[in-house]
This record gives C-alpha cells, sequence and structure tokens, in this order.
C-alpha cells in the first residue's frame, strides 16, 4: 500500500492512520537532523553543539557543562549519548539495543535517569554521569514509565506511566525510606 511510511523510534508509533470509510493518510519517513543551537535571552544564535543528527530529548547538565541527549536511530532503537559543551565532543552513555529516552539530570549532576524498554515495558533505569559502571534497574512495573524531572533536593523523581485505561498518569518515584511510587494525577 505505501512504502517508507515514517515512525517515532521513541515509541515505535507508525504516522499513519485510517478513516472510517477506507481512506489512509501516512507522513512518509523523513530526515529528521536536527541540531543543538545556543540562543541568548533575546533570541539571537550564539552557536551551535555537536554535529546534526537525529537529537531528540535535550538535557542540560545542571552546571551547564554537558548536555545529555538521544541519538535516535530508525532501525536500531536509541542511545543516551553525552556532549562536552567546552570541548565539542560527544561520548555514548548507553549501550544496548533498545531504546533509551529521557535522560535527566540528578541535581547535584552525578547521575542520570532514564527511560528504557531493554527488558519489556519501558522502566525507570539510572547510572553515574561519569559513564562509570553499568546502569542499574531503579524501578520496574507492568506499564511503560517516562522520566520527566528530578525534585531539586534530589528525593523525587516524576515521571509519566502510561495505563490501559488512562492517557498517561503522573507519579512521583521517592529515592528514600521504601520507595514506593505515589500518585500525583490520575485520570481518564
Amino acid at each position: 500500500i505505501a512504502e517508507e511510511v515514517g515512525y517515532n523510534s521513541q515509541n515505535g508509533r507508525s504516522f499513519f492512520c485510517t478513516s472510517n470509510n477506507g481512506i489512509l493518510v501516512y507522513r512518509s519517513r523523513l530526515d529528521a537532523s536536527s541540531r543543538l543551537t545556543w540562543f541568548d535571552r533575546s533570541g539571537k544564535q550564539l552557536g551551535t553543539l555537536g554535529a546534526a543528527d537525529i537529537l531528540l530529548s535535550p538535557s542540560l547538565s545542571p552546571d551547564g557543562t554537558r548536555v545529555a541527549i538521544v541519538r535516535a536511530d530508525q532501525t536500531s532503537g536509541s542511545d543516551i549519548w553525552l556532549i562536552d559543551v567546552s570541548r565539542q565532543s560527544s561520548s555514548r552513555f548507553t549501550f544496548d539495543p533498545a531504546i533509551d529516552s529521557n535522560p535527566v539530570w540528578s541535581p547535584d549532576g552525578t547521575r542520570i535517569v532514564f527511560s528504557s524498554n531493554k527488558s519489556g515495558p519501558y522502566d525507570l533505569y539510572w547510572k553515574l554521569s561519569s559513564g562509570a559502571g553499568n546502569e542499574e534497574l531503579l524501578f520496574k512495573s507492568d506499564n511503560a514509565k517516562f522520566v520527566t524531572d528530578w525534585s531539586s533536593d534530589g528525593r523525587f523523581i516524576l515521571y509519566n506511566e502510561s495505563h490501559p485505561t488512562s492517557a498517561g498518569d503522573l507519579w512521583v518515584l521517592p529515592l528514600f525510606g521504601d520507595k514506593k511510587p505515589i500518585p500525583i494525577v490520575q485520570s481518564s
């Protein structure tokens, strides 16, 4: 019917839809290359960072020296990379065939939490921002979870959870005590 139909490599959803009367609409695969660009507060472009690529979910480190970025590959998922701002160099942070996404820095810059589908539904993982060691599973459940933020005091991680009966619920994961998630917004 159609070739080169585009899709979102982060969630696997294709860009097409059908109507009840049989009409099919789709968006073809596009070169979605982008480039990180610095702007001042007035909107004046100051410069660029790194090479053009399929870049998603940029997250600036608390000290402003590094950027965590998702490099997507239309055929093999995505990994998180770290870009050193002053050196204009990048290094790979995750190394698996899964889709790793939504990197968020800890307030002190020592860790990065992210979502990954390496074990089925997207779960929460974290890793030292130095890149040393392997990522550790932080929280697992039956539904896909996507990190959105880390509290400024470092005690909580905010995430969105896809649930079969809702469009997405907002939860907070305490990083202390029993680490039992707390629902913030649950709604259809």
